[in-house]
């Protein structure tokens, strides 16, 4: 709330469309969702490429991100399709930034912690197909240090029209486990730092709070649990959405 004196901070309690729509102001504006999985509907992505492309910023750190949002995203020049965050196993995850007058000495180090024992974590990254050498959109801007060497990119920005995606795959350096620490503190900050000033809209309302386990498919969670009511539940969905119109057009 205190990033940036004397401008708008609104924790979202609607969907991204909801509230977009509620703000009729040109003034420059920054989302940010922080959470495992983010919702967002066929309207909220068309919504949100509308927001970015005007001149605003994204900012979504998340282990997975929506296929359908990338594949309008990603640029296919590099000669391969959009396939998803790749992911390190490992219990530590040595991060730093790309950028020299951002990058520290010796990088910042997460541990999976359970108590008081570490354990092996399925940190995501994103494959380095991604920023060819044909594509300028796609900039890395934070990695991952992996044992033999390699840096995975954890963090990185998108430039769409006149604005910004910048999307990075470990919410948990987000969390305040690791915030409590001000080395880890000093990550984050660096990381928010490349957002532009604006009114911050913080969103509470897209996580996915449902994980099927059994089938293994982090895209398959509860839209139900999402839904305020049974109505959003319907306009939610895009064949429900539709017969719901026809049946009151019927009755009217």
């Amino acid at each position: 709330k205190t990033y940036y004196k004397g401008e708008k901070f609104e924790v979202m309690k609607k969907s991204f469309s909801e509230t977009m729509k509620a703000d009729s102001s040109q003034a420059k504006k920054n989302y940010l969702f922080v959470g495992e999985n983010i919702y967002l509907d066929s309207a909220g992505r068309a919504d949100m490429l509308k927001f970015v492309a005007g001149g605003n910023d994204v900012f979504i750190a998340s282990k997975y991100i929506p296929n359908e949002l990338m594949y309008d995203l990603y640029d296919y020049r590099c000669g391969s399709y959009w396939q998803g965050y790749d992911y390190y196993e490992d219990s530590v995850a040595e991060m730093n930034i790309y950028h020299p007058q951002l990058k520290q000495k010796k990088e910042y180090t997460y541990i999976y912690r359970n108590k008081d024992k570490n354990y092996r974590y399925y940190w995501t990254t994103v494959n380095s197909d991604v920023f060819c050498d044909t594509v300028s959109r796609f900039i890395p801007l934070a990695y991952l240090n992996t044992d033999d060497g390699i840096n995975k990119v954890t963090f990185f920005k998108i430039n769409y029209g006149k604005g910004h995606f910048y999307l990075h795959t470990v919410p948990l350096a987000f969390t305040n486990y690791f915030l409590l620490d001000d080395n880890k503190l000093e990550y984050a900050e660096k990381v928010f730092s490349h957002l532009g000033r604006g009114t911050i809209y913080w969103d509470e309302y897209s996580r996915i709070p449902h994980y099927d386990h059994k089938k293994n498919d982090p895209w398959n969670y509860d839209k139900t649990k999402q839904a305020d009511s049974p109505l959003q539940y319907v306009l939610n969905n895009d064949g429900l959405k539709w017969g719901w119109y026809i049946m009151l057009s019927m009755v009217l």
